[in-house]
């Protein structure tokens, strides 16, 4: 019986803070970097002010929408719908 071999495989890693996606092709990386939801340069839900997680898990947990203190929908993971991007009344989270 042969013996398996290992094989050495390449994957493309999103730089943005807190992102820990990761593709098999540099293409759909940088796809993904142009909407990463983790890019405050997006002003998307989850870099916004706004934005409230309060149950347990959150956003990152289908079942646990998150919500917006403006009442603006609010989509992404367990809702089925994008996270917005470029909002109108985006502002940055307080550190």
């Amino acid at each position: 019986m042969n013996e398996p071999t290992p094989v050495t495989v390449t994957r493309w890693r999103c730089t943005t803070t807190g992102c820990h996606k990761s593709y098999a092709t540099r293409t759909r990386a940088r796809s993904h970097a142009a909407e990463c939801p983790r890019d405050p340069d997006n002003r998307s839900c989850l870099t916004c002010t706004h934005f409230t997680d309060s149950e347990h898990g959150g956003w990152d947990e289908p079942g646990h929408p998150a919500a917006c203190d403006l009442d603006l929908p609010v989509g992404g993971l367990g809702t089925g719908e994008p996270m917005p991007r470029d909002c109108p009344t985006w502002a940055p989270q307080r550190q």
